[in-house]
């Protein structure tokens, strides 16, 4: 009998995913250093439930057992921090974490130990999102039961991030995580443009003002050809179109006078560009 391949799809995703999230479920306290999630899944594939053995506890970011263990005041060793810094991806996830997530969890006030164990299941917890891309990619499965394991995955992690500091840490790491890419472009353009002028953000106003743009800009980017009504009713004398426009009202109850007008400014030199280039 011929199998369509949606069928397959959906027996693959049967064997697979069970055995892909238990994994993911527990990465943080059965990992090996920088073994992906395609390579062991395909390995306990085909070695079997039965086969499989605990993976050593490691220290953060694949640092080894022996540097990674806490010492007797409850502190996580420094010499893990070096190890960390060996690997290039490893050093890129410290990276994005201390860059995007380390200003908004330090409002909370996290001693440094928990702030320490937040940031390392948040690494696992983004490393398995990109796991489970990679093996959807390379095992063909429908995209359902991706979605589903990255589901569940994020949700083993917030559990253990939740039980070590809070719900209100979860609640923050998953706001967070709606607006990297325009964290991101706030902390490399507007961020040091303030803080050299002597007005810097706040981590609460970086925040605020990443889901203004990601409300306004993920709408207006929406056309087919990637640029919607980014230019709509654009006005030449001040340079600004409707999402700006938009923008700015929003941001006005965010950011300071100086932090506003500047803004401003690169806005209307954006939009500028746009619709000089036809967009």
């Amino acid at each position: 009998m011929k199998m369509s391949g949606a069928t397959l799809g959906r027996g693959m995703a049967a064997a697979v995913l069970p055995v892909l999230v238990a994994w993911l479920g527990t990465r943080y306290v059965h990992r090996s250093s920088h073994r992906s999630l395609l390579a062991v899944t395909e390995s306990q594939m085909q070695e079997g439930p039965k086969n499989r053995q605990p993976r050593p506890l490691l220290g953060l970011y694949g640092a080894t057992e022996g540097n990674a263990r806490q010492d007797s005041s409850g502190e996580m060793n420094p010499d893990s921090e070096v190890n960390r810094m060996e690997d290039p991806a490893s050093k890129e996830m410290h990276d994005r974490i201390v860059r995007i997530y380390r200003p908004q969890l330090e409002i909370l006030n996290l001693s440094p130990n928990t702030l320490s164990h937040v940031e390392d299941l948040l690494a696992e917890r983004l490393r398995s999102a990109q796991d489970v891309e990679d093996l959807a990619k390379e095992k063909r499965l429908d995209p359902e039961y991706a979605d589903l394991a990255h589901t569940d995955a994020e949700k083993a992690f917030d559990d253990q991030i939740s039980a070590i500091a809070g719900a209100e840490v979860t609640a923050l790491i998953r706001r967070i995580g709606t607006v990297e890419p325009q964290l991101e472009q706030i902390h490399e353009g507007l961020s040091k443009e303030f803080a050299t002028a002597g007005d810097p953000l706040t981590p609460k106003q970086a925040l605020d003002l990443a889901e203004i743009l990601r409300t306004e800009y993920a709408v207006s980017s929406a056309g087919a050809d990637g640029s919607g009504d980014r230019i709509s009713n654009f006005d030449h004398d001040t340079g600004l179109a409707d999402p700006d426009r938009r923008t700015l009202a929003l941001a006005a109850e965010v950011l300071s006078p100086y932090q506003y007008e500047s803004l401003k400014g690169h806005l209307a030199a954006t939009t500028v560009r746009y619709a000089a280039a036809g967009n």
